[in-house]
């Protein structure tokens, strides 16, 4: 059990990190993207622990509130992750000098981020819907 604790901690720290490099790198270096950066993940962490380890029925509106942020954040973090390591596939071969492909990261950025704003904002809607 506790092998699957630490590989656990290695791959969501390895997840987080890629994410930063390539965001990093898209936006430049600066103590006030990478603060915002930690602070954000910090919260996405540890606020999914607290969801499942903390009893917060005495508070509803609040696990509630807290449910949507951290999960539409961990939502759009696997889909940035996902986009990211698509578009590093895609830029391989111009990698290798054959075909420049999206040669810049001002360039990539934007086609990483729309995807994971608009599949994460998806689910806003999606919570509206009721089961019959």
């Amino acid at each position: 059990m506790r092998f699957f604790g630490i590989l656990f901690i290695v791959v969501l720290a390895a997840h987080y990190s890629y994410i930063y490099f390539r965001l990093r790198s898209a936006m430049g270096p600066g103590w006030k993207w990478t603060t915002l950066y930690l602070v954000l993940t910090l919260l996405l962490v540890f606020g999914s622990r607290a969801l499942w380890q903390v009893d917060l029925g005495n508070y509803p509106e609040f696990r509630k509130v807290l449910s949507y942020v951290v999960y539409m954040g961990l939502a759009f973090f696997f889909i940035l992750f996902t986009a990211f390591a698509a578009l590093d596939l895609v830029r391989l071969p111009g990698m290798a000098g054959r075909y420049p492909v999206l040669h810049g990261p001002e360039r990539a950025a934007p086609l990483t981020e729309g995807p994971g704003m608009g599949s994460s904002g998806l689910r806003f809607s999606c919570l509206r819907l009721r089961l019959v």
